[in-house]
Parts: structure tokens; sequence; C-alpha cells
């Protein structure tokens, strides 16, 4: 643990220059993504909104509150899976990235209701089961 006092004495080393970051930028945004993740994707979205008849059963009962993402937020969701990967050494997003990345993106989207929360439900628990269920790993 670093303190206040601390950080006026740390050094830095940069890893990367300016342009090494562009140029990343410029990558992940050429990493090719499957047609099925991106199928999961979109269907990993509506089975967390409450209006859709195959939604998860937390979310029918009206239990979570959904602002829904919309295109914008898929398109974040995939670029997010190509830097993941770019990350990892890996040429393309895979199912580990979505599942890895499913909390943090969609998490601040769902609201549980108070009744939902008085019954113990979690929206992490929530995303994961749904995320599991249509990437096939659960």
């Amino acid at each position: 643990i670093i303190t206040s006092a601390e950080y006026e004495n740390l050094a830095l080393e940069s890893v990367m220059t300016p342009e090494d970051v562009l140029e990343a930028q410029k990558l992940a945004t050429r990493l090719p993504v499957e047609d099925e993740l991106n199928d999961q994707i979109t269907d990993i979205a509506y089975d967390l909104c409450p209006d859709d008849p195959e939604s998860d059963i937390d979310v029918q009962d009206g239990g979570v509150n959904w602002y829904p993402a919309g295109a914008r937020a898929q398109k974040a969701f995939v670029l997010a899976a190509r830097a993941l990967a770019l990350i990892d050494g890996e040429y393309a997003p895979t199912a580990k990235h979505i599942k890895e990345l499913s909390r943090p993106i969609l998490g601040h989207r769902l609201r549980l209701s108070y009744g939902a929360q008085a019954k113990g439900k979690d929206t992490g628990q929530i995303i994961d089961r749904v995320v599991d269920r249509r990437l096939g790993l659960g």
C-alpha cells in the first residue's frame, strides 16, 4: 500500500508511447469478431430486458429495472472484447472475453428492486447466469 506522502517519490516507468497506444487502438478495431459472438452479445442484452418474454426469470418477475443499452453499447462491448483479446495476445475475442467484461459493462444498467434485494438477489449473479447460458458456459 502506498500512502499519499510516498507518491511524491514514486517513479513511474512508461511502458508505451502515445503512438503505441494509438496503434493498439487501431489494431483492436481490426480484430475479427465471429457473427455468432456478436449474436450472443445481442442475446445477452435482450435476456436482461424485462420486456423480452425469453428474459431471465429474475428479470421477468419485476425484480430488475433495466436501462436499455442499445446498439451503441453493443458496439462498445465488441470493442472492449477486441481490446481485451489484444491485451491477452489473442487474434480475436472469445466467449472468455465476453464473460470477463459482462459485469463491468452490464452491471451499471441493472437495478434491483427492493423486493429482489430482500430476497437476496444480486445483479452480478443474474448477469453471470444469463451470460453463462448464452455462451454455453453453464
